[in-house]
C-alpha cells in the first residue's frame, strides 16, 4: 500500500519526462490537453460556437449555464423536461439526442479544423516530442482532435494489407493542402525548387545552378522575382519557410512514431478489429466512429462536407450510432454494449510501468476507467496540476488512484520537449 506523502511532490514536466523509463509509459488525456495547445474544445466555447451556427440556442442559456456547459447533463435535464409517456416523448427524446449531438459535433469540427491549423504550423515539433515518450495514447474526449494530430498518413489508404499501420509523422501534408487551397504557390515553388535551374551572367560568362542548392534567402530572392506577378510576398514567403522547414527535418533524419487504431480496410471501409498492436484509444468514443449491426467502422473524412453528411446520415439511421457515450448517466452500461468501448476500457486494466495524465479532472463521471487504471500494474502516475489547485488535486488523485503512487507536476512547465 502507497503512504500518502507528509509533503506533496510538484515536478516539472522535465523532471516527469526524466523519470519514465524507455518503455511502458502511457499518456491519458483530457479537454485540458487540447487547451494546452491552443484549441479550445471546453464546453462553453463549443455552445458559444453552437449559438454562431443556430441562434435557438440562446434560448436554452439558463439550462446550459444550469449543467455548467456540459452537454451530457443538458440533454438529461431537456429529456427529464419532457411529459412522460406518449409518441411526443419517444419523438422529442430523439430529435433531443440527434439534433443537439449533431450541432455539437459539427460546431466542434469547425473549431478543430480552424485551430488545429496553428498546432501543426507553430507547434509541430513539441507535439512530436511528447508522443514520441509514450506507448499508449488514451483520450476521454469525443472530438478528433488526437485523430487529426496522430493519423496524419497511412501507407495507403486503400491497402488491404493486414499489416497496414498508421505513421505519426509531422504534418507538412497538411500545410501543404492549406497552403494550395490559398493558391498554388506552395505546389509550384515546390516544383521550381525540385526542377528549376537559374541563369547567371558574370562579366558574358553564363553558369547554371540548380534551384534546389541555392541557400535559402537567394533561393526566395529568385522565386519571388519569377512568381511576383502570380503570387503575393507573403504566400511565397510561407511557402518557401516550409519548404525548408522539409528539408532540415530530412537532413536529421525522418521521425516517424508507429501507432495503430485498431481498424483495417475491408471492402469499401475500416472495420475495427481489436489487435495487440492497437495504442490508440478514444475511452468514449469519437465522432468519427460508428456501430452497424454489431460492427465499428471508422468514417474516413475527404472534405468537410462528406463528414457533415455522414454524420447526419448515422443520427438519422436507426440501424446505425455514432460510437460516443453521450450520456448524463451510467456511462459504463453503454460502454459495455460496445466492442469498441469496451476494448479500450478493458486495456487501461492490462497495462504496466507508468501513466501521465494531462487534462483531466478525476471527476465521478469517469470513476469506470479510474476503477480500470487501479486494477493495472501502473505503478507510478503523474498528473499536470497548478500550484494553487496542489493539495485539493493531489487529496483527489490519492482518492482515485489509491494504491498507486501519485505525483503532481506543474502544467505551465509543459514544453512538450
Amino acid at each position: 500500500m502507497v503512504k500518502r506523502k507528509n509533503k506533496i511532490e510538484f515536478k516539472t514536466y522535465p523532471e516527469v519526462l526524466e523519470s519514465l523509463d524507455n518503455h511502458n509509459n502511457h499518456l491519458l488525456l483530457g479537454n485540458g490537453f487540447n487547451g494546452s495547445l491552443g484549441v479550445k474544445t471546453d464546453y462553453r466555447s463549443i455552445f458559444e460556437k453552437m449559438k454562431c451556427d443556430y441562434k435557438g440556442y440562446n434560448d436554452l442559456t439558463d439550462v446550459i449555464e444550469d449543467a455548467k456547459y456540459d452537454l451530457e447533463k443538458v440533454i438529461g435535464i431537456l429529456k427529464s423536461q419532457l411529459k412522460e409517456g406518449g409518441g411526443q416523448k419517444s419523438f422529442l427524446d430523439k430529435y433531443i439526442n440527434a439534433k443537439i449531438k449533431f450541432d455539437f459535433m459539427k460546431a466542434t469540427h469547425e473549431i478543430l479544423k480552424e485551430q488545429i491549423k496553428n498546432v501543426y504550423q507553430e507547434k509541430n515539433e513539441e507535439v512530436y516530442l511528447l508522443f514520441k515518450n509514450f506507448q499508449n495514447y488514451f483520450t476521454l474526449n469525443y472530438d478528433s482532435f488526437l485523430y487529426l494530430l496522430l493519423m496524419k498518413f497511412k501507407k495507403d489508404d486503400t491497402s488491404k494489407e493486414k499489416d497496414d499501420a498508421i505513421a505519426i509523422q509531422h504534418t507538412f501534408k497538411f500545410q501543404e493542402i492549406d497552403m494550395n487551397d490559398e493558391s498554388d504557390a506552395y505546389k509550384k515553388i515546390s516544383e521550381a525548387h525540385n526542377d528549376g535551374i537559374v541563369i547567371t551572367d558574370v562579366n558574358g560568362l553564363k553558369q547554371t545552378r540548380n534551384l534546389n542548392r541555392l541557400p535559402k534567402r537567394r533561393f526566395e530572392d529568385e522565386v519571388k522575382d519569377h512568381y511576383k506577378e502570380e503570387f503575393s510576398s507573403k504566400s511565397i514567403q510561407k511557402a518557401v519557410n516550409l519548404l525548408w522547414r522539409k528539408k532540415e527535418e530530412r537532413e536529421k533524419g525522418n521521425k516517424l512514431l508507429y501507432a495503430n487504431d485498431g481498424f483495417l480496410f475491408d471492402k469499401d471501409e475500416f472495420i475495427y478489429k481489436s489487435q495487440e498492436v492497437q495504442n490508440i484509444f478514444f475511452l468514449h468514443g469519437a465522432f468519427h466512429l460508428y456501430q452497424k449491426n454489431e460492427k465499428v467502422y471508422k468514417i474516413t473524412q475527404k472534405t468537410d462536407k462528406a463528414l457533415y453528411e455522414r454524420l447526419e446520415e448515422i443520427l438519422e439511421n436507426e440501424g446505425e450510432e455514432i460510437v460516443c457515450v453521450f450520456t448524463d448517466t451510467n456511462k459504463d452500461v453503454q460502454i459495455k454494449k460496445n466492442k469498441y468501448l469496451t476494448n479500450a476500457c478493458e486495456k487501461l486494466a492490462t497495462l504496466h510501468g507508468k501513466m501521465v495524465i494531462i487534462g483531466i479532472s478525476l471527476s465521478d463521471n469517469d470513476s469506470h476507467i479510474f476503477e480500470n487504471i487501479r486494477k493495472s500494474r501502473i505503478d507510478a502516475i503523474y498528473i499536470a496540476s497548478k500550484k494553487s489547485n496542489m493539495k485539493k488535486d493531489y487529496d483527489r488523485a490519492v482518492e482515485v488512484f489509491k494504491g498507486k503512487d501519485v505525483m503532481l507536476f506543474d502544467r505551465d512547465t509543459i514544453s512538450y520537449g
